[in-house]
Order: structure tokens, then C-alpha cells, then sequence
């Protein structure tokens, strides 16, 4: 009976130890399994920072996106101009306005005309440029330009038809005759000064585009055509009501019959 307790014993303390054993070895075979994916894990994320493509596309990606964003910041200046805005408006001041922007767009910017305004004297379809000055006239401005004009026809001395050029001024101080329509082919011609205006054909547009001959004059010239027929010489223009020696000595290279 005690042999059979001993083997018994004997049988249980082997048992304990062989439980002890596997379960030291699965706890190493673990723990080494968790170490080798550890250090994988780091190779593969070291080889990515040191991975030489890897860095290339990275900076060709920013570089990217850095050359999108100055594109459109470009862009964007480019399609606005700053304007200055003034006299019979409602609001006075500097605007942006889109690029391809007319007067009348500037106007409108303002607040609008104001209760004194001229509203028809200045083009209000000509295009705008950045930096531009545009001050809008009252009606008591423009009725003064025109007796002025009316004035020096009565005389015979050159008119400052160019007088209310100073409402439209550029970035660079020119004035701009906004009476004019600078778009139209003929009227550029003449404004070079690389073309003749013939004085029996010529529109009242044109004939404004001579030094000296202001709108009255214009519209005298087409009255006398009218009613005398064509001038046979241009020394007949000096004929018209307000065209003196004067005049004529200034617009006698630029004119034709």
C-alpha cells in the first residue's frame, strides 16, 4: 500500500514539472515571435524614411502643390484692377473690380451716381485699367466746359476741348477723352496721327480727334456741309463759324478734302 502512494507521488511531481516546462517554452516562443515582428516592423518603416524614391515623391507631391497655389495666386491678380472712384458719386474711394470691368461697373461700385451727377457725359461702356482714376462731373462741371467751348468758338481761339480730358486719368497721369470711342478702327487712326481725316466724309467723332475742334466745332463743320456742300479746299474749313487762322494752323497737316 505505501509502494503504490510513492509511484503515485512520484507520477504527480513528474507531471507538475512537465506542466511547468511546456509552459515556460510557449511563453519564450511567444514572447521571441513578438520581439521578431517588433524589429520587422521597424526595418520596414526605416527602410521607408530612407527609401530614396519614397523621399522624391514626397517633394515632387509638395513641390506640386506649391506651384498650384502660386498659379492661382496669379491668377487672381490678374483678374482684378484697382480702381480709384471719385467726385459725383455717392461713395467716393478705392475699389477692385474685376478685369474687362466698364465705368459704368465703377459706378456702380461707388453707390452710384449721386443727385448732381452728369450722367452722360463720360463713355460709360469704356473698359477700365488698374490704377485708373475716374471722377464722375457734375451737370454745373460739364455746363461750364460747354460755355467754355462755345466761348472760344464765338472768337475764333483754340478751345481746351481737352479741358474735361482730367475726369478719366490712368495709372501714369494720362488723360483719357472719353467722348471718343477708342475702340473704333478709324478714330485709333486718327489718333496716331498717321492718317489724314478727310473734312467732307469725316464723322463728328473723327473731326473731335483734331487738335482744336472740340464737339460744337465737329458739329459746326457737319452743319456747313450740310448746307454748302462739300469744302473744295481745306482752307474753306476756316468758312466754318469758330475755325480761325488759329485753329487751322493746328489741324491744316492733319486734314483733307
Amino acid at each position: 500500500m505505501q509502494l503504490v502512494r510513492s509511484k503515485a507521488g512520484f507520477f504527480l511531481v513528474l507531471l507538475v514539472v512537465t506542466m511547468l516546462v511546456c509552459g515556460c517554452r510557449s511563453n519564450d516562443y511567444q514572447v521571441l515571435q513578438s520581439k521578431e515582428s517588433s524589429a520587422e516592423g521597424s526595418n520596414v518603416e526605416a527602410g521607408s524614411k530612407d527609401d530614396p524614391a519614397s523621399v522624391t515623391d514626397s517633394e515632387a507631391q509638395a513641390d506640386s502643390s506649391c506651384q498650384d497655389v502660386s498659379a492661382t495666386d496669379v491668377d487672381i491678380c490678374e483678374s482684378v484692377v484697382v480702381v480709384y472712384v471719385c467726385g459725383a458719386v455717392n461713395n467716393s474711394g478705392v475699389y477692385e473690380l474685376s478685369s474687362g470691368s466698364r465705368i459704368a461697373d465703377a459706378v456702380e461700385a461707388a453707390g452710384g451716381f449721386s443727385d448732381e451727377a452728369d450722367r452722360e457725359y463720360l463713355n460709360l461702356a469704356m473698359t477700365v485699367s488698374d490704377g485708373m482714376k475716374i471722377q464722375i462731373p457734375t451737370v454745373d462741371e460739364t455746363r461750364q466746359l460747354k460755355e467754355s467751348d462755345d466761348k472760344a468758338d464765338s472768337t475764333g481761339t483754340s478751345a481746351n476741348e481737352d479741358s474735361g480730358d482730367h475726369f478719366v486719368v490712368t495709372s501714369e497721369g494720362e488723360a483719357v477723352d472719353t467722348n471718343k470711342t477708342v475702340s473704333n478702327e478709324s478714330d485709333n487712326k486718327a489718333d496716331s496721327g498717321n492718317s489724314l481725316v478727310n473734312i467732307n466724309t469725316a464723322t463728328k467723332e473723327e473731326l473731335c480727334s483734331l487738335s482744336g475742334i472740340g464737339e460744337s466745332r465737329a458739329d459746326a463743320i457737319i452743319t456747313y456741309r450740310e448746307q454748302n456742300g462739300p469744302f473744295s479746299c481745306i482752307e474753306d474749313i476756316m468758312k466754318v463759324s469758330g475755325i480761325k487762322d488759329k485753329v487751322f494752323e493746328q489741324i491744316k497737316d492733319r486734314i483733307t478734302v
